[in-house]
């Protein structure tokens, strides 16, 4: 599944770049330095614009064994984490009719979905790690799988045509998975939780393009791109009520990020417009809750192995308004 949307993001990727390229070509750059931005055809822009937008959002199921035996597997893609409601809200100060001033918050809190699974008569289930641990007289597992996103934008962008602006700024990114398992074995209750912990700090360039303007009604794109400094952590406990097992770490980790949006306006009134749109992002090096518990190792802790990647695509919708 992740390699089909990784397809459809190159797609993406690709129509969005032909566009400011073409944008670039047929362009005058009206705005560039030596015009001091009073050039025809750089119109001056409202002083400010805030927006605000509910997001719709899924979370791509990664896969990964965690148990298996008898009465069949357990694996982490059996999670369907679905769309899950968040919010944007941004804001730009143009500081002339050229550059400009951004921010932007986005988070999703938070995708959760519950499954069962190995149901069937008493037999062994055994735990995909490193060494694997069997567990007797298992007749079903309930499993949990929780996810958060939230990020922090802060840019300046610059126009460099009537239609496209470049845009560089930094970034701050919080990603959160945990998955946890309850079920009894011999009569034991038993819980496996694994928490894992991405703290991306990094900067970001990208552009924005207007690529279709006809009266009340036009579309735009951006795209962008960043490198970033993940500290990551995790841990995991394998806990019987009488004894208890720990994995636990952290590393530091350098994570790329790519982000692609197209969305659609309509103004309402000269001061307030209605949006709606599509957008993707990928990052890649994070800890992701199910990776890290395979990767666990209860006799000599792996520490932390963040070479995940986690993708997010979804629907947009709000309004925007500028004075």
């Amino acid at each position: 599944m992740l390699k089909f949307h990784r397809k459809r993001f190159q797609v993406a990727a690709w129509f969005l770049l032909s566009m400011g390229l073409t944008s670039i070509a047929q362009g005058q750059f009206e705005c560039d330095a030596s015009s001091g931005c009073d050039a025809v055809g750089c119109s001056a822009p409202a002083r400010w614009s805030f927006g605000a937008k509910a997001l719709f959002l899924e979370r791509v199921d990664d896969d990964n064994r965690i148990f298996w035996g008898p009465n069949g597997n357990f694996d982490s893609n059996e999670f369907d984490l679905g769309f899950q409601a968040g919010y944007e809200l941004n804001g730009r100060y143009n500081l002339d009719a050229c550059t400009a001033l951004t921010v932007r918050w986005m988070s999703v809190d938070q995708w959760s979905e519950s499954h069962r699974d190995l149901v069937g008569p008493a037999s062994v289930a055994v735990l995909n790690v490193p060494l694997p641990v069997a567990f007797p007289d298992v007749t079903s597992i309930e499993g949990v799988h929780t996810s958060d996103l939230h990020s922090l934008e802060l840019g300046i962008s610059r126009r460099l045509t009537e239609s496209l602006r470049f845009t560089t700024g930094l970034r701050y990114l919080e990603i959160d998975d945990r998955i946890g398992f309850g079920f009894e074995s011999g009569g034991t209750p038993t819980s496996i939780d694994t928490a894992a912990q991405n703290r991306l700090y990094g900067g970001q360039v990208g552009l924005e393009s207007n690529l279709f303007r006809r009266g009340n009604w036009s579309l735009d794109g951006f795209s962008q791109v960043g490198l970033f400094g993940n500290a990551a952590k995790q841990s995991t406990l394998y806990d019987t009520g009488i004894a208890q097992a720990r994995d636990a770490g952290n590393r530091g980790k350098l994570s790329f990020l790519a982000e692609l949006g197209l969305n659609a306006r309509r103004s309402l009134t000269s001061q307030l417009d209605f949006v709606a749109g599509y957008q993707v992002m990928w990052v890649t090096s994070v800890a992701v809750a199910s990776d890290e518990l395979v990767h666990s190792n209860f006799l000599a802790p792996h520490g932390v192995d963040a070479s995940d990647s986690v993708f997010y695509h979804g629907a947009t919708v709000g309004l925007e308004y500028h004075y």
